[in-house]
């Protein structure tokens, strides 16, 4: 008698999946250059002056993805797959003689942003078409509430005294990529030179929003958007069918044979995975799904009815957990391991299981054996 275990790769479901923040933080501290002109300035701040900044300390103007981030169709949604935080810093004072009509304040304009914000204060920037991806930026953790803002305020008066950087100012900005939706192409499309995100600017809050801002440097870009691979799944079957050779059973053996549920010595049996690990940027969770291919037998747990091909009868093939203690529930998910998304090498990974012949009616017949199973890999 012999049984047989075809698999198959299941997609995994659009869900309510935590968002996992990890790795890449790094703090640094970021220098801010002078004024470059004037942006959507209403004609009563045409007279002006600008405001200059300088550095306190050094300017990672850009952000480097790693270029080992893939990312798979079956990755959950929401998963942050990479982030970065870092703190910048800078001293602001009036450039030349003039007046303000009010005091600017200190503050930042999102490029390529959509209408729309996210809680948390984090701007939304949509990446490429068919990514799936979006690009969050948090600065100082504040919360927008109007859509119409691309203004992010840092609080911070820049007062109107000639010649002096009298004001300091910090904030602490995160950067997050995260998958938002249904994942079809790659970047292809994108340019291999870094995209800006982030500029620089003084802002004047009190006339409404959106808010008169004049951009004081190109401050934040990001690189290496094109060298992210889209994988065509996160764990994969090493192979496609998963045969088990329950060998040669004699009637009577083990007491196989004598009565009803009755069993026989069963043998382990491992269904493997390749799966994407090691050091990664996003995790998610891996489950398994055993239903059989044809019939069970009703009222038995884990019980595979015999094939058309059989020429055995009142038996059937039962599958247990690795231990060999408790028959499987076709149909529920067995949780079997949390993995990270990568596309260095893949992991091998084994999910240990166990068959056994039992009987089924009141009588065996005996002869050739089969049943057959299918597996579903999902990502709860």
């Amino acid at each position: 008698m012999e049984a047989n275990e075809p698999g198959r790769r299941g997609r995994s479901k659009p869900g309510a999946v935590a968002r996992m923040r990890t790795l890449w933080r790094l703090g640094t501290r970021v220098l801010i250059c002078v004024v470059s002109g004037l942006v959507a300035m209403p004609n009563a701040f045409a007279e002006t002056k600008p405001v200059i900044c300088s550095p306190v300390a050094g300017l990672p103007a850009t952000v480097t993805l790693p270029n080992s981030l893939g990312l798979s169709p079956n990755t959950p949604i929401n998963t942050v797959v990479w982030r970065q935080s870092f703190t910048i810093s800078g001293e602001c004072g009036k450039d030349s003689g003039g007046t303000y009509p009010q005091t600017p304040r200190v503050g930042f304009l999102l490029v390529g942003h959509t209408s729309s914000t996210a809680g948390g204060g984090a701007q939304k920037l949509q990446l490429w078409n068919g990514s799936g991806l979006e690009l969050f930026v948090t600065i100082n953790g504040n919360q927008y509430s109007n859509a119409t803002d691309y203004a992010l305020d840092l609080g911070v008066d820049v007062p109107n005294i000639y010649g002096s950087k009298n004001v300091t100012f910090s904030a602490q900005v995160d950067i997050e990529l995260v998958k938002t939706g249904e994942m079809t192409v790659g970047p292809n499309n994108l340019t291999s030179s870094a995209i800006p995100v982030l500029f620089l600017a003084t802002i004047m809050p009190n006339y409404g929003a959106p808010y008169p801002v004049t951009v004081v440097s190109n401050f934040l870009k990001i690189n290496g958007l094109n060298s992210i691979k889209l994988l065509p799944q996160t764990c994969e079957a090493a192979s496609p069918n998963t045969t088990v050779d329950l060998g040669k059973v004699t009637l009577g053996e083990n007491g196989f044979g004598n009565s009803v549920n009755s069993t026989s010595v069963g043998r382990s049996f491992t269904i493997d995975m390749n799966c994407y690990t090691n050091g990664t940027p996003a995790s998610y969770k891996l489950a398994l799904t055993l239903d059989p291919a044809g019939l069970s037998v009703p009222g038995q747990n884990g019980v595979l009815a015999l094939d058309g091909t059989s020429t055995a009868s009142g038996a059937g093939i039962q599958i247990l957990d690795g231990a060999g203690i408790n028959p499987v529930t076709f149909g529920n998910l067995q949780m079997v391991g949390q993995f990270g998304v990568d596309i260095r090498p893949p992991t091998s990974f084994s999910v240990p299981l166990y068959a056994r012949f039992i009987q089924t009616g009141q009588t065996v017949s005996p002869g050739r054996a089969r049943a057959q199973a299918a597996f579903t890999i999902s990502y709860p």
